[in-house]
């Protein structure tokens, strides 16, 4: 009975999207029997990754080339083929397999606190902390948060399966593409729990560079002359516009979009080949959001708190699931634990918590916040040397405490007079930093990327370290005889 009741959650999740959709973001594999979590996990990982529920012929060749994993699944799905399954009863089997997880949670307590002598124990606070992680495991079920928690040597196998299906299947990677060559060259692109901070002075740029993201990651390689049946993958994303009300928002992404003019689309006189490419535009946001790709402006006065963002995050997810949240922009937040704090303490609590929320909830979040000014005074070289770095959050050092990825705008003297917008990447937890150029089109709110050089990017210094090693030494031996 146990194995059955796993196999008909399963047929459950892999004929609905619903159904598959609510899974995952809810559960992962590890409530199954430990028979049958392999397969599940294939499951679940695929449905997480493609926002829909596999078939046997998609997992199969989503696995193409592994013999041991293909066997799985026709086994697993020549199982689930042979069940006779209600649809309906998904809802009463999902609660079932709930209740056995924690019935066999609370065994798992009882046998911990039976297996230690009580009366003589060495270390009673580890003791009630084991006791405690084994019941937050059980009680946590219903927080759809997760967390992993596994030894290197138990996560090996685990590892090089999915090394395998990626270099198989290189479009599996998790990373998202902004658009932007030098951003994704040194980043590889975004990705899920990732918290990307954008970082301007007043007026430089961070609603514009915030819309070009949420275009360019919704669109990915379609544009509006793509036909339907011609889409390739894109990516859903929330966009919380705090300070630009709905309208005013919508219009830069579609001048954006349509390539038109932002002023001309707001008055209604755009030129007939203008007003051509937005009626193309209109059909292409109908057809590609009924491929399941949205592009959702949230828009709310400032003063959002996460607690708000959050539930208007589980609006979403009864529509579609937002693979990049996009706030525009942080500075405008509010804290309701922090909200009579200073503000440099209120601001890294912000970030701290979209941090968090990006990690529970597997997505991207995008957000900026304001530089602090420099004196731009007649001997300026100092403060140029200082125009550009992490120290430019000045107005709370603990922003970039919580950020995976800090992306600066430069504001350069005369700024206006200069056709490119300057953008650097001064903290990259995965790589190096770099810095590159964007186009400004304002006129139609849009930022044109400049090709970004690969050869720029550092490579494996692997073969010259003992030589490095040793030219340090020497520096250092050297130094020594200095009288």
């Amino acid at each position: 009975m146990n194995e059955e009741l796993d196999l008909r959650v399963l047929k459950g999740i892999v004929n609905d999207k619903v159904n598959a959709l609510t899974f995952v973001y809810r559960y992962d594999h590890t409530l199954f029997d430990e028979e049958i979590q392999r397969f599940a996990k294939l499951v679940l990982d695929y449905t997480k990754h493609f926002r829909s529920p596999p078939t046997r012929r998609t997992l199969l060749d989503r696995h193409d080339g592994n013999s041991n994993l293909t066997q799985l699944i026709n086994d697993s799905w020549d199982e689930l083929d042979s069940l006779e399954y209600d649809i309906k009863e998904y809802a009463y089997d999902v609660s079932e397999l709930k209740h056995r997880f924690q019935v066999r949670g609370v065994e798992e307590v009882r046998a911990q606190a039976a297996s230690e002598d009580v009366d003589n124990l060495s270390d009673p606070e580890g003791y009630f902390n084991k006791l405690a992680l084994a019941i937050n495991r059980i009680t946590s079920l219903e927080l759809e948060r997760s967390h992993i928690q596994k030894p290197v040597g138990d996560y090996v196998d685990e590892f090089a399966e999915g090394y395998e299906s990626r270099r198989l299947n290189p479009e599996s990677c998790p990373e998202i593409k902004t658009g932007f060559s030098m951003i994704d060259a040194v980043t590889g692109g975004v990705a899920p729990s990732e918290l990307i901070m954008v970082g301007a002075e007043t007026n430089g740029g961070k609603s514009m560079l915030l819309n070009a993201f949420g275009k360019h990651i919704w669109l990915q390689e379609n544009t509006i002359d793509t036909s339907p049946d011609s889409f390739t993958r894109g990516y859903n994303v929330l966009y919380f516009s705090l300070e630009m009300p709905y309208q005013d928002c919508f219009i830069r992404f579609l001048a954006s979009l349509a390539n038109v003019p932002q002023r001309a689309l707001a008055k209604s006189t755009l030129m007939q080949e203008e007003f051509r490419r937005v009626n193309k535009a209109y059909e292409f946001i109908k057809k590609y959001q009924e491929n399941g790709y949205y592009f959702d402006i949230v828009d709310v006065p400032r003063n959002l708190t996460i607690e708000e963002l959050e539930l208007r995050y589980h609006d979403a997810l009864l529509r579609y699931h937002p693979d990049v949240v996009i706030v525009d922009y942080m500075g405008l937040m509010n804290s309701k634990l922090f909200a009579k704090e200073q503000d440099w303490l209120k601001m890294g609590a912000i970030a701290a918590s979209l941090h968090e929320f990006a990690r529970a909830y597997d997505c991207v979040v995008i957000t900026a916040a304001q530089l602090t000014d420099l004196k731009r005074s007649s001997q300026g070289s100092q403060e140029e040397s200082r125009r550009v770095g992490v120290h430019r959050w000045g107005r709370s050092s603990l922003i970039m405490h919580h950020v995976n990825t800090g992306i600066q705008i430069e504001t350069r003297q005369n700024e206006i007079n200069f056709p490119d917008l300057k953008i650097h990447v001064v903290k990259n937890r995965k790589g190096p930093l770099g810095e590159g150029a964007l186009i400004k089109n304002f006129a139609n709110a849009s930022l044109v990327d400049v090709p970004f050089d690969q050869r720029e990017l550092p490579g494996d210094v692997s073969s010259k370290i003992p030589a490095l090693i040793k030219s340090i030494q020497e520096a250092k031996n050297k130094s020594r005889d200095v009288p």
